[in-house]
């Protein structure tokens, strides 16, 4: 087993070594701290072994908090009665098997450290890589994978039987219903035209936002969550965000957002989630609250509209366009005064060293974010400033964008996109350094006259995890033909 982890670990390395390289740069780079324990498994899930809803069927009604089960969606393993009765006989059956020890070991360990802060073993949970597992009940997907796998090979016991292979089959049969049974109506059913349709919301978008611009809903600050009575009654909820284009949307109907849906947030991205839940208030069912210093992150961001269910007084605000969505609901599109492009040129910088300086100087009344531009660390002075400028040929291709910036002298090029290890950014063919500014943007040194700008993702966690990867996938694809060839040769004999 050890083995086999490790080199299903090099064969995964294209995946493992940028996804560490992303943990360093986030906020679980010393692990989760408080929110690890967040959602345990309940004790009290070890009964839902045997019956899934004996606390309530969330489906239908809804599970109080009370009920203390934990996280109800992340608790359950169970595959039917008799999957799980199967598994059980594997012990007795074929106990000698060195396997089936080692699954219901697997299966045992796995559910105790499903229970987290309620498991003996919660200790290891302070050591990496368990310090970085925020939801330890997801380790029940082992456990249920495990399960499967026991109950199978007493199946596969049964069908070498003549007498009684039948029952093999019958047992298929009876998993099989027992899993529809059990799960074909649990998960709520709409209309397939309901989501495959383009919402009035992203065709609007579509045609008014440009390359240079973005528009964001502010998840979670400026949403309505609302919980309803029964997991069935979510689906409004779920067409709701749906229509209101909440993350991860964008990605689907390609519209350029500021928003971001992830648990694994870098520490740039939590400094403005910091900020959002400070200066966002929700002052009724109706009606929020923005302070002006949101809305000027929004424009470091080049947020151009803003999406919400809610009403909001504000100055800096226009009201676009209204949708309606379900239940009486009305999205709202909001139009920035005076936003920022997301490439532009400025002349003025602030230099600031720490973390601390760079939450003062964001948060300043007298920071002026249409001339200044916050910068990480030393940059070169300008020589000759410039007076106009122009951006043309912007082309975004995910992992590279370029674009021609045209001036009348030298600039500071800040183009609001994650600051991010792995970026190059090249002018007119020559290397340039690239620094943070305003938190999470880039910057870069502009000279006068024509520049040919471009900015490519090369990360050299993901070219190194590559070749380890290709390299370990060719030792395997190697390895199993010399066992072929191996197995061939042994028949031969045999049959000799």
């Amino acid at each position: 087993i050890l083995v086999s982890t490790a080199f299903g670990t090099i064969l995964a390395a294209a995946q493992i070594l940028p996804t560490l390289e992303l943990v360093n740069f986030s906020t679980r780079d010393q692990g989760l701290g408080g929110e690890l324990f967040s959602n345990s498994g309940s004790v009290k899930m070890l009964l839902m072994f045997l019956y899934p809803f004996i606390f309530g069927n969330i489906s239908k009604e809804f599970i109080p908090i009370s009920a203390n089960i934990g996280y109800y969606r992340e608790n359950i393993a169970f595959y039917g009665t008799l999957t799980q009765i199967l598994a059980l006989s594997s012990l007795l059956i074929l106990r000698k098997k060195k396997v089936i020890v080692a699954l219901a070991t697997i299966a045992l360990g796995a559910t105790i450290l499903a229970l987290g802060k309620n498991s003996p073993t919660y200790i290891l949970f302070e050591i990496p890589p368990l310090s970085f597992f925020r939801i330890p009940a997801r380790f029940l997907f082992i456990t249920s994978f495990s399960i499967a796998i026991l109950s199978a090979f007493v199946i596969n016991k049964i069908e070498d039987i003549k007498k009684i292979n039948m029952v093999s089959i019958i047992f298929l049969v009876i998993i099989s219903l027992e899993i529809f049974i059990y799960w074909y109506k649990f998960n709520p059913y709409v209309e397939a035209n309901t989501y495959l349709k383009k919402p009035h919301s992203a065709l609007t978008l579509s045609n008014q936002l440009t390359q240079n611009y973005r528009y964001a809903s502010m998840w979670p600050y400026l949403n309505k969550q609302i919980q309803p009575k029964d997991w069935n009654k979510e689906t409004n909820l779920y067409l709701e965000n749906f229509l209101f284009l909440n993350p991860d949307l964008n990605m689907i109907y390609n519209i350029s957002t500021s928003d971001y849906y992830t648990s694994l947030n870098t520490r740039r991205i939590s400094l403005f989630r910091n900020f959002y839940s400070k200066n966002i208030e929700v002052a009724d069912r109706n009606n929020a609250k923005i302070k002006p210093f949101v809305i000027n992150l929004l424009k470091l961001q080049a947020v151009k509209y803003l999406a919400t269910p809610y009403l909001i007084d504000s100055n800096n605000l226009n009201l676009k366009f209204t949708f309606p969505g379900p239940e009486n609901s009305t999205l709202n599109i909001y139009e920035l005064k005076d936003p920022l492009a997301r490439i532009r040129l400025v002349k003025n910088t602030i230099i600031v060293n720490t973390v601390s300086d760079l939450v003062t100087q964001i948060a300043n009344e007298d920071f002026n974010i249409k001339d200044e531009a916050i910068f990480e660390g030393d940059i070169e002075k300008l020589k000759n400033p410039y007076n106009s400028y122009s951006i043309e040929n912007i082309t975004d291709k995910n992992t590279e964008l370029t674009f021609d910036v045209t001036s009348d002298g030298d600039g500071y090029l800040v183009v609001a996109d994650s600051f991010y290890p792995g970026w190059e950014a090249k002018v007119n063919e020559k290397k340039q350094k690239i620094t943070a500014v305003n938190g999470n943007s880039r910057g870069v040194y502009i000279d006068k006259g024509s520049n040919h700008v471009e900015f490519k993702y090369k990360p050299k966690s993901l070219q190194i995890g590559a070749s380890i990867s290709v390299i370990a996938h060719l030792l395997a694809l190697l390895l199993i033909i010399y066992e072929l060839k191996f197995f061939k040769r042994l028949s031969r004999r045999f049959q000799s």
